[in-house]
Formats: structure tokens, sequence, C-alpha cells
């Protein structure tokens, strides 16, 4: 099989094993956070962090978008309680929902969250 079906019982499983495996690949060309991330920041497709500034969620933003291209992922709907980290993220792959997101009031939910 070349493909996997979207919706199998194996699929969080298989998604997190490709994750992984494209961090454990490249390790030694990026950041042991963006590395780290990757192995412990993702369920199934989200990620979810938190950093100290902004220019630290800016860089590992980048770094995490290189590192994942290197595995065939393309990151989208990212979102951040963050203007400035939101003002760097190409506006294509920004999460649809943060037009007119009221960054002081809303709450975002991951998976259930």
């Amino acid at each position: 099989m070349c493909v996997h079906l979207f919706g199998g019982t194996w699929s969080p499983s298989v998604c997190s094993f490709a994750l992984r495996h494209t961090a454990a690949d490249h390790k030694t060309e990026f950041s042991q956070e963006a590395v780290g991330a990757v192995m412990r920041n993702f369920y199934v497709d989200d990620c979810l962090l938190s950093c100290s500034t902004n220019d630290d969620a800016i860089k590992l933003v980048a770094e995490l978008v290189a590192l994942l291209k290197k595995g065939g992922f393309r990151l989208t709907k990212r979102i951040s309680n963050s203007p400035a980290v939101i003002e760097s993220v190409p506006e294509e792959d920004r999460a649809k929902d943060i037009m007119g997101l009221d960054l002081n009031r809303s709450a975002l939910s991951v998976k259930g969250l």
C-alpha cells in the first residue's frame, strides 16, 4: 500500500509515527527545541506549545515548518495568542477562524480541550 485512508482506526498512530520519524531523520539539521516539539507536542496532527517570547515562537514555527517539510508535511491552520506571531505566518497558512479574533477574550480549543 502507498496510501493510508483518513479516518481509519490506525490513522493517528501512522500520523504520529511519520511525524516522529521525520524529526528523528533530520535531528542533526534542526535545533533540539524543534525536534523536541515534534516528539512531544503533537497530538495526531495538532501541535500545541508555548514559548517565552514572540521571537522564540516565530523562530520555532519557522523551524517546524522547515523540519516537517522535509517529511512532506505542510503546517497549516496556525494560530497564536500573539498578534506578532500571527503576522509572521503567511495568510494562507493561518487558521480561518482568526478573522476578527479578539485575542484578549477568545478561547480556542484543541481536539476538544
